[in-house]
């Protein structure tokens, strides 16, 4: 049986040299450690310099470090064969498309078209419900999912979850929707939740909290509670920080 044997060869300051196969590299032929390969995979840290200055390290764990101001540089790169890849996989990683223009490929298709300007999804972006928006600006739904779920009992948020936003939350029976305040519920300012009292439903409430001022949205001044009937629907958008505006058919 043939055996492979790994080649190694020292590049120094002016040398070039084309490898091929499973071929080890030494800069400067400097490394701290004891020079062979079986002890500098099982050193804690080894080290190539050049001119006696450290480029890289190499832990123990197989990791390599440029040292500060060195780089490591690749090829342009395309979808078939990313510039930084994997080993079992060369179409899914990260290429330069152009001049700033850096591309991700999953399975030899761009999936993400970044510049300086744009990030650029060639796919459907689906989000986790279980994530909270940090802001009004977050990325959000096409539609408007039910992420709270329907209720047949009273309800407002928990604490310091914010999921229900851009959703709609729906209330098959006489209950009461309290709307929290920001200290218990920071929801970004331009929040807006859809409320639905559905077929059958009793009399719903929307009642703000202590501290929250729910200001009509229909061009009648007021504040205070609203009672929205059965099959109507109302929508809730945060104005200020604990001061909220209602839309719809309420009472």
């Amino acid at each position: 049986m043939a055996t492979r044997r790994r080649r190694e060869i020292t590049i120094g300051m002016s040398a070039s040299a084309t490898l091929t196969g499973d071929t080890s590299v030494r800069c400067g032929a400097t490394w701290n450690g004891s020079d062979t390969p079986a002890a500098r995979r099982s050193t804690s840290t080894s080290a190539a310099s050049v001119g006696g200055a450290s480029i890289w390290t190499f832990a123990a764990n197989g990791h390599l470090t440029a040292v500060s101001n060195y780089s490591i540089l690749a090829g342009n790169g395309s979808t078939a064969v990313c510039s930084f890849t994997f080993a079992s996989e060369f179409n899914t990683g990260l290429y330069r498309i152009g001049s700033g223009n850096l591309g991700i490929a999953v399975a030899g298709t761009l999936r993400q078209d970044m510049n300086a300007t744009r990030s650029l999804f060639t796919h459907d972006v689906v989000l986790t419900s279980s994530v909270n928006p940090t802001d009004v600006a977050s990325v959000g739904y096409r539609g408007i999912p039910n992420i709270a779920g329907d209720k047949s009992t009273s309800f407002s948020p928990s604490a310091a979850v914010l999921t229900d936003a851009g959703a709609y939350i729906g209330f098959s029976a006489t209950a009461t929707y309290t709307i929290p305040t920001n200290a218990n519920n920071a929801y970004p300012i331009g929040t807006t939740i859809m409320i639905e009292n559905l077929n059958g439903g009793g009399t719903l409430t929307i009642h703000p909290d202590t501290g929250v001022t729910l200001r009509r949205g229909d061009g009648t001044a007021g504040t205070g509670d609203r009672t929205v009937a059965a099959n109507s629907c109302v929508t809730i958008r945060k104005r200020g920080t604990n001061e909220w505006y209602i839309y719809g058919i309420f009472t």
